[in-house]
């Protein structure tokens, strides 16, 4: 996956290897939300439904939403993406490289 640029930058400048990981199902990736946030998952079932709709495929994107996750309720994840086509949310102003072209699925 390389993103727009993103991880061949990670790559480059900090050594990174690439790797290539397959996208995870609906199912898959609601069980890794479960596993990662516990309860929290379950308690507000559109929440889950929506993260799932919006980035469930991708393994990155949704380590990225279960550590935000750990911070705010699932719901304010979920309404964040929705009111964001992109993980625009989840960027980190002064870094080098911009992690949500890096989750891009292409």
């Amino acid at each position: 996956m390389t993103g727009r640029g993103g991880m061949n930058g990670l790559v480059v400048s900090e050594g990174g290897r690439p790797s290539r990981v397959d996208v995870f199902s609906p199912g898959q990736a609601r069980s890794y939300l479960r596993l990662r946030l516990g309860a929290a998952a379950d308690t507000d079932p559109a929440a889950l439904r929506a993260v799932v709709d919006r980035r469930g495929g991708l393994t990155l994107a949704l380590a990225m939403i279960c550590a935000r996750a750990a911070a705010v309720p699932l719901s304010a994840v979920a309404d964040e993406l929705r009111r964001d086509s992109g993980l625009g949310p989840f960027a980190v102003a002064g870094t080098p490289h911009d992690l949500p072209p890096a989750c891009s699925a292409g």
